[in-house]
């Protein structure tokens, strides 16, 4: 082949092997190169040649971390509102970040500064996904329970002065165990750990106030409810005549009527079953037990 050929050869075969490789057109502008130029062309075809597009391997290894990372939270409880759960939007923004790195690395012509880009803004996404982990306060429940538990174990159930109804005592035992199965769920909520505190806060309160007391210089009156079952009035009697406070609450706590000055209560609006009846008087407080039928 003269020079005139080989150099068509050398042009077809360069073009066909170096698609993006311009540094061979130097090996080819002239038509007087000699056979040692074509020798020395075909050596640098044969060798290893650094490619023109990036490395995808760092892009690769970081998105299939955070499909993992992603896979596992939500096999296992992890996205949502509760402590230590990442919040479903946070979830979907940084599966945006991925999907946007998964398509730079299947881009095979990806420049090596654009897959340097993805994989910033791909870590980027990441950390500001971890620190998106939702972080519940369970202090003020803890604290609750703590003094609940401290008062209930305090007291002793009775009748006399300082002693408290059983039932009222029941009723706080449990509200106190309510509390503690709550506090030991993984991903309570704010809302609920608020829930949580109010209702066990109220039941304490219930409870502290259902004591049996005498107001100092003064001697407990007898006091009579009757009817006991009771389907409407209830009526409460004194020694002295003098009227009272009377305070209807439901088994949790709840307060269902309240009368003041007065020597009985109409029960007719309120639901079967059974009530804690708070009588206050001049001189104590006393807590009695109703059904309502």
């Amino acid at each position: 082949a003269n020079d005139f050929q080989l150099s068509d050869m050398l042009t077809g075969y360069a073009a066909l092997e170096l698609n993006d490789v311009t540094e061979v057109g130097f090996w080819i502008t002239s038509r007087r190169d000699s056979w040692g130029h074509a020798l020395t062309f075909t050596k640098f075809l044969a060798c290893d040649k650094p490619s023109l597009y990036g490395d995808h391997t760092e892009l690769k290894s970081l998105i299939s971390e955070c499909h993992n990372l992603v896979e596992e939270l939500i096999n296992n409880s992890g996205i949502g509102d509760g402590h230590a759960q990442y919040p479903e939007e946070a979830k979907n923004i940084f599966q945006t970040a991925i999907k946007s790195a998964q398509e730079t690395d299947n881009n095979d012509q990806a420049k090596q500064t654009d897959l340097d880009a993805a994989v910033f803004a791909l870590n980027e996404a990441k950390e500001i996904f971890i620190a998106s982990e939702n972080v519940v306060d369970y202090t003020s429940l803890a604290t609750v329970i703590k003094t609940s538990e401290e008062l209930y174990n305090s007291t002793e159930s009775g009748t006399d002065t300082g002693q408290y109804p059983e039932q009222v005592r029941t009723v706080f035992r449990e509200a106190i165990e309510s509390a503690k199965a709550v506090y030991a769920l993984p991903h309570l909520t704010t809302a609920e750990v608020d829930r949580a505190v109010t209702d066990l806060t109220a039941a304490m309160e219930l409870y502290k106030n259902s004591c049996y007391t005498a107001i100092a210089g003064g001697s407990l009156l007898p006091i009579t409810l009757y009817p006991n079952p009771v389907k409407d009035v209830l009526y409460v009697e004194t020694e002295d005549g003098i009227p009272v406070s009377i305070e209807i609450l439901s088994a949790n706590g709840a307060l269902m009527k309240k009368n003041k000055h007065t020597r009985q209560v109409d029960l007719s609006s309120i639901p079967n079953g059974f009530y804690i009846v708070r009588i206050v008087t001049n001189k104590e407080n006393r807590v009695y037990n109703i059904l309502k039928e």
